[in-house]
């Protein structure tokens, strides 16, 4: 009888706690679901996931370049040290230079004009031209390319020369002028260049887009500017000095050079070696080589050779 009715109110009490666990686990999962809805709604309407349009982004990037523009100031030429210049116009130089320096043994010749392919890691237009734009103003470093057979080539103009003739040493002097910063580098010849009497070189510089741009070339085009181009002769016409120079070496040497041998680029000598006489160094390309073979007196017009010093053309 007692067992009875032991069952009985075990029987009755247990489906009031079933409901109870019921509806508690309904309400724990209406909580659930309504805080996560409640996070998506945020940025949607009732029942909505977020939509994120093309207005929205570019709303966001304009913020984003807006904030940008107010946190990086605009650069002046203070920003920038005198060590920083040093480095800047010894790499442009190196790069531009150097590079051109090894095409010496692979250019070819096309009638009037001399070409020489463009070496890695700068083989095409595009990467040569991205190099100039990173160091360089626009149009003051030209060069003129030609496609030939697949190849990209510089075209040698005004009988360049494309050697690095000295190193920036430091800067000696800084002035500003407008939206220009003219610095005056001390130099110093590369081991070979010794005997030219040249000691500084001035170069001009802006700025665009907060980056520093040469707005003058860093290095000379030729031996012979980079020899006399001083800051008190900048009167003489050297593209012209220097086709009559060419043209009397040209014609004395006629007769001497074999005919692999050409005319490179002159080299000023503050004193002859067998006088006190100015002279120029004539560099002779050869297939394989280039190097100063001879002397120009320039007082007598004579040309000696270079290891003997014997006269072989008046």
């Amino acid at each position: 009888m007692n067992t009875s009715n032991n069952n009985k109110l075990k029987y009755k009490y247990s489906i009031p706690i079933t409901v109870i666990l019921v509806v508690a686990c309904i309400f724990v999962a209406y909580i659930i679901v309504k805080n996560i809805n409640g996070s998506i709604n945020i940025t949607s309407k009732k029942g909505e996931l977020p939509v994120i349009t093309d207005d929205k982004i570019k709303n966001a990037e304009i913020e984003s370049e807006s904030t940008k523009a107010t946190t990086i100031s605009t650069k002046t030429f203070n920003d920038f040290s005198n060590e920083y210049l040093v480095n800047f116009v010894t790499e442009t130089t190196t790069i531009l230079t150097d590079m051109k320096g090894k095409r010496l043994f692979t250019k070819i010749e096309e009638k009037d004009r001399k070409l020489y392919p463009l070496p890695a890691p700068y083989e095409t237009i595009p990467k040569r031209k991205a190099v100039i734009d990173k160091y360089f103003m626009p149009d003051v470093f030209k060069e003129n390319y030609i496609d030939k057979d697949g190849i990209t080539y510089v075209e040698e103009l005004n009988n360049q020369n494309f050697s690095y003739t000295y190193y920036f040493k430091n800067v000696i002097n800084r002035e500003e002028h407008s939206d220009i910063l003219r610095v005056t580098f001390s130099i110093d010849p590369v081991e070979g260049f010794k005997g030219v009497k040249r000691s500084t070189k001035t170069v001009d510089f802006k700025i665009k887009d907060n980056e520093l741009k040469l707005n003058t070339k860093c290095f000379e085009d030729s031996f012979l500017n980079f020899a006399e181009n001083t800051n008190d002769s900048t009167d003489i016409d050297y593209s012209k000095k220097e086709k009559e120079l060419y043209a009397t070496v040209e014609s004395k040497l006629s007769s001497v050079l074999r005919p692999d041998q050409k005319i490179g680029s002159f080299l000023t000598i503050e004193k002859f070696p067998l006088s006190d006489d100015k002279a120029y160094g004539i560099s002779i390309e050869e297939p394989t080589q280039n190097a100063i073979c001879y002397y120009l007196n320039t007082k007598t017009g004579e040309i000696y050779g270079h290891y003997q010093h014997k006269v072989v053309a008046k």
